[in-house]
């Protein structure tokens, strides 16, 4: 057998998983685990602003 392969299928097989497979919510789309995780970041981004604040001021 032949090493060298077909370009289509080297690229099929190399292929990452869909990413709704490897998502940590696989079972929630993921626009729906995007719009919960965006808000959590933002309270995470502001809180930590202001421990910064607290912290230099």
């Amino acid at each position: 057998m032949s090493r060298r392969r077909c370009g289509a299928e080297h690229a099929a097989r190399h292929a990452p998983p869909p990413l709704t497979a490897r998502h940590p919510a696989a079972g929630i789309p993921q626009s729906t685990a995007d719009v919960a995780v965006v808000p959590a970041l933002v309270a995470l981004a502001d809180l930590a602003l202001t421990l910064w604040q607290l912290a230099t001021h």
